[in-house]
């Protein structure tokens, strides 16, 4: 069976009833003033329509000689369901040309094959030209009748010449154009009375002309089996335009009298066609990219069915499972990679996705073990995702080793319950030791005041016994401070809205003997509202504040600046500069450890826990904090706080 054949028991078995109704819509959709077929009712207009279609593929399916049944016999038998009398030849050609129109636009749904559809389309396209052919030469027939029946007919074939959407023209053997249709003239740009005394090659582009005129010149000498001829033609406004087609001579006593052409406008057609092998160009492309993606991917990517066979196996799953994909490919995935515990679960997940649509890992990345062709279990992270393979569900899974990472993960678990452990028990024995170390230290201060209050001393003895009370206060104040520095990573569930400005305006009040005796000037700019715990940035602002006012030079006012600035990613930076002694900028994270005192000129007052335990609360906050000194000149301390807390 020939492939029109075949296309047209294809319309005729499945599409029958939507060709007759794309083709009544086609013609109810027209912009003519008289609409063909308006007298009919709608059922009328439809067995008409469907009576017509079937006679049409049948004639496809038959292939015989019968295409100009409908043209050579409206005026013998009338057209199905309508008196001969009440028959316009326009109606005859807009119905073809609704016919012919709605009869392409099935061609998708026969096949998606390009060069099929294009194949089809040029056997209806001989179709249709074949029988415009017929009514030229029945034209010319007419000719020999009377005179009136002459004029008469040329009237009825010019009408639907002119109504035809193929390119009509009648030229000389010299090549001059003698009558064109409306369609060649929409398609061009000019008028009938332009094209007067016009060569047909006048409007062939320069690079076709040759080859135009030798086809002419082939056809007019009678060369039988002359094929089509595509070429393009030059419009009025100076565009190109494709066409293909025939062209036929018109013999008189044995001499060429005229030549006659039928072409099709198949600009749009190369367009898309041009279009076409674009895209599919780019669908090779992007199919190559596609292969090259997955054989160089760095993750093993295996492509399963509905029954877990395996489909496809890149180079590194061959790397990480062992397995080769020759001996894989077709192989069910449980018996190769999926360890004996996951089996049951991974068929009935499988199961339950095929009929119930519910899917549990797809689109998820999770972490399992998988079994190595030699029969050891690893850990992979696993990513599934859903395809089509042919209409059938396809899956992709993309898995990589994460064995090494799980090692070090599981070190680094083991490693920080060890670190947590150990600091839980420093804490606690610093918690002890500072406790216990109360009482004795309580009796020493006791006594020794005692010592000094009570007792008349010698000027020695006086001189020893303050120096044990004056290590002892030193020492409370050690133990007031280690226990403060302890304590700062069990207050996270304190944290609450805190606004520096009162913490910062409540330390300065605290300090204000100390403020007055150095005739500090302490400058505050705004400060934000923060997420923290409140007597933890008491205690940080405190010691900042303090530190400047005790290491300020002397006979010198000390001047203290408080500014802030916002960060990104919902961060604040407060600086707190001062005019004191500074230090060496080689030592600014010393100066953070436990116990650091750097002062060389003097000793002030102070446990040297201050800046650590700024260091301390300013990380258990998230922030933190640095230090940029000059020695004699000042320093600067910035602090990071973000203003939320995740």
């Amino acid at each position: 069976m020939s492939l029109l054949k075949s296309f047209a028991s294809f319309i005729k078995e499945n599409k029958l009833d939507d060709l007759v109704a794309a083709i009544i819509q086609t013609l109810q959709s027209s912009q003519n003033e008289s609409r063909p077929f308006a007298e009919l009712t709608g059922n009328e207009l439809y067995e008409t329509t469907r009576k017509n279609v079937v006679r049409l593929l049948t004639v496809l399916e038959t292939d015989s000689n019968q295409s100009l049944t409908t043209l050579t016999r409206w005026d013998d038998e009338a057209y199905p369901g309508i008196y001969s009398q009440e028959l316009l030849l326009s109606n005859i050609t807009r119905a073809r040309e609704a016919e012919k129109l709605s009869i392409f636009s099935f061609i998708p749904q026969y096949t998606n094959d390009t060069a099929l559809a294009v194949e089809i389309v040029l056997a209806l396209q001989k179709f249709y030209t074949d029988e415009q052919e017929q009514a030229l030469i029945k034209l010319q027939l007419h000719q020999s009748a009377e005179q009136h029946e002459l004029a008469e007919s040329e009237e009825r074939y010019r009408d639907l010449f002119d109504n035809a959407s193929d390119l009509i023209h009648m030229a000389t053997p010299e090549g001059e154009i003698i009558y064109v249709n409306n369609a060649w003239l929409n398609a061009i740009g000019y008028t009938q009375n332009e094209l007067k005394g016009k060569s047909i090659y006048s409007f062939v582009v320069d690079s076709e002309r040759n080859h135009f005129r030798e086809y002419r010149n082939r056809v007019i000498a009678g060369e039988i089996h002359v094929k089509e001829i595509e070429t393009c033609f030059i419009t009025k406004s100076g565009n190109e335009i494709a066409v293909e087609g025939s062209i036929t001579c018109r013999y008189k006593n044995g001499r060429p009298e005229y030549t006659r052409g039928i072409l099709r406008n198949i600009t749009s057609r190369k367009a898309n066609e041009k279009q076409l092998h674009f895209y599919t160009q780019q669908a090779s492309e992007r199919e190559d990219n596609i292969v090259q993606l997955i054989q160089n991917a760095p993750d093993a990517v295996i492509v399963i069915d509905e029954k877990s066979n395996i489909l496809l196996w890149n180079p590194k799953a061959e790397e990480i499972f062992g397995w080769s994909a020759d001996e894989v490919i077709g192989t069910s995935l449980s018996d190769t990679i999926v360890p004996i515990q996951y089996r049951e679960g991974h068929a009935k997940g499988m199961e339950r996705l095929l009929s119930t649509g519910e899917a549990r890992v797809l689109n998820k990345t999770i972490e399992i073990t998988a079994l190595h062709k030699k029969g050891n279990e690893f850990y992979v992270s696993l990513t599934i995702s859903r395809a089509k393979r042919s209409g059938e569900s396809a899956f992709i899974a993309f898995l990589r080793d994460i064995s090494a990472q799980k090692k070090n993960e599981l070190e680094l678990e083991k490693k920080r319950i060890e670190l947590e452990k150990t600091n839980l028990e420093l804490e606690q024995f610093a918690w002890i030791a500072s406790h216990d170390l109360k009482e004795p230290l309580r009796k020493i201060l006791t006594f020794s005041d005692m010592l000094i209050t009570r007792y008349e001393l010698s000027a020695p003895t006086l001189q020893i016994v303050t120096k044990i009370n004056d290590s002892g206060k030193r020492m409370n104040e050690l133990i007031k401070g280690i226990l403060l520095y302890s304590n700062v990573s069990n207050e996270r569930q304190l944290f609450e809205l805190t606004d520096l400005n009162i913490i910062v305006q409540n330390v300065l009040t605290d300090l204000e003997i100390i403020i007055t005796e150095k005739k500090a000037r302490i400058t505050v700019h705004s400060l934000p509202t923060i997420e923290a715990v409140p007597f933890q940035m008491r205690q940080l602002f405190q010691n900042l504040i303090s530190n400047s006012l005790k290491y300020s030079k002397r006979e010198v006012a000390s001047v203290i600046e408080i500014t802030t600035s916002i960060l990104d990613q919902g961060r604040v930076k407060i600086n707190v500069k001062d005019n004191g002694i500074g230090f060496e900028q080689a030592y600014n994270e010393k100066i953070f450890q436990v116990f650091q005192r750097l002062s060389s000129q003097y000793m002030p007052e102070g446990t040297g826990i201050g800046l650590a335990l700024c260091k301390k609360i300013t990380e258990s906050h998230g922030g933190t904090i640095k230090a940029i000194g000059n020695e004699g000149e000042g320093a600067v301390f910035s602090i990071v706080l973000p203003l939320k807390q995740s």
